[in-house]
């Protein structure tokens, strides 16, 4: 099969334009139909708006994350004892992350530990 065969068979498929009767209904358009909200359409807008609401409001108790402002206060006590300027700042917070966590119920390297 070489070109001119495969383009006669794919002419055969090319689109055509609708029939006059067709083309004019298609083309005038219509009244733009508007459906009305359910009550259940409401119900869920109220949800999303709450949801959206408690995750993004900020809380007006000022406390915050408690472990994000103890981790804050140790970088700051870091960046102390290594200078203070901005890059014992950027120094702590490496360190700081680079730290691997204790696991629940032990305790750090510099407290005791009581013994039963």
């Amino acid at each position: 099969m070489n070109d001119e065969e495969l383009e006669l068979l794919l002419r055969r498929y090319r689109p055509r334009n609708p029939g006059p009767m067709l083309q004019t209904r298609a083309l005038a358009g219509g009244v733009p139909r508007y459906v009305p909200l359910a009550a259940i359409d409401w119900v869920l807008l109220t949800v999303a708006a709450s949801l959206a609401l408690v995750a993004f409001w900020p809380e007006r108790s000022g406390g915050g994350d408690p472990l994000a402002a103890i981790y804050r206060d140790r970088v700051a006590e870091v960046a102390q004892n290594l200078g203070g300027d901005a890059q014992a700042q950027h120094l702590a917070v490496i360190v700081l992350g680079a730290q691997p966590l204790p696991a629940e119920g032990q305790t750090g390297a510099d407290e005791e530990v009581e013994s039963w």
